[in-house]
Formats: C-alpha cells, structure tokens, sequence
C-alpha cells in the first residue's frame, strides 16, 4: 500500500541523514518511490525530491519541489527541502 512504502521510506531516509555514506540508501528511496510518481502524495515526493538531491540529481529534486509548491504543500520538512536546494544553487554560482 502507498502509505506504508512512503512511510517506509521517510524512516529510510531518516536512516540516510544519520549515515555518514549514504547513498545506497538514498538510490533505494528513488528506486521504490519514482515508479509512484504523483500517486504518493506530497509527502512521499518530498522524500523522493531530497533522494534526488542527496544523490546529486539536482535538476530532478528542483523540478519536483517547483511542482510540490505550486500544489501549496508547506510543510517545514519541504520548506527546509527547498532551502537546502536553494544553498546549492548558491554555491555552485559561487563557483
């Protein structure tokens, strides 16, 4: 069911951020949940957007946050989402 695979994957996640190599992990919140799509609710493309990012897909995380946000979803998970992408983008200008 949707729920329980996008719950499993906010506590991979979790798991992710607590790592200090992470990435398989990552590779395996976007190997579960891009298949879903929009079907999964803000939530689960939240978790999929920072996977994106996480695993150096910036352009992928970005445009899945743009259509999240358009759709009025802000929930301070998100919103810190969109800053992380945001410093990102800062620095590599910087650059």
């Amino acid at each position: 069911d949707r729920d329980m695979l996008r719950r499993y994957c906010q506590a991979l996640s979790l798991r992710a951020q607590l790592m200090e190599s992470s990435g398989d992990v990552w590779k395996d919140i976007i190997r579960l949940l891009e298949p879903q799509g929009a079907r999964q609710g803000p939530e689960g493309q939240t978790v999929l957007a920072e996977a994106y990012l996480r695993t150096g897909a910036q352009t992928s995380a970005a445009s899945l946050v743009r259509s999240v946000y358009r759709n009025g979803y802000r929930h301070p998970d998100f919103m810190r989402l969109i800053a992380d992408i945001r410093s990102m983008d800062s620095e590599e200008s910087r650059t």
